[in-house]
């Protein structure tokens, strides 16, 4: 069992269990490079940042990176059961995706593993897994 009762927690409340967290020792294993396409890129906190700043619910910041990514690249394809309704999905995330996007959110039957399969065949597009689903994280980072 990965989460146990959570010490001085109320009753119900559960923790992680300490030994099921990675160790801090294996955050680079696997790291294809060394991070020198940031080299230019410029960072900013909130007291030296220029623009105005708002603050926004997480999954609307979703549905915008969605959005911009789409937006700048043709190949990207969002696909999944409800991704073209229930106001952009389950969570919202593909909010407004279906109007800008028509021929890009596709339905698609819960298929889970299997569901990219199916998007690189429409044309090697670059498929996008529901956030919530981690069992596809792996197939989509693919070519």
């Amino acid at each position: 069992m990965v989460l146990e009762p959570l010490p001085g927690g109320k009753p119900g409340e559960r923790r992680i269990r300490p030994e099921e967290w990675p160790d801090p020792a294996f955050v680079d294993v696997g790291v294809r490079g060394d991070l020198s396409e940031l080299a230019q890129v410029t960072f900013t906190d909130v007291a030296d940042h220029a623009d105005a700043l708002e603050d926004v619910k997480f999954i609307d910041a979703v549905s915008q990176v969605m959005n911009r990514r789409m937006a700048t690249d043709p190949r990207v394809v969002v696909m999944g059961e409800d991704v073209h309704r229930l106001s952009g999905g389950t969570n919202g995330a593909t909010k407004g995706l279906k109007d800008a996007y028509p021929d890009r959110v596709l339905r698609h039957p819960d298929l889970r593993e299997r569901l990219h399969g199916p998007g690189r065949r429409i044309g090697a597009r670059r498929t996008v897994p529901p956030r919530s689903w981690s069992s596809c994280t792996p197939t989509s980072c693919g070519p």
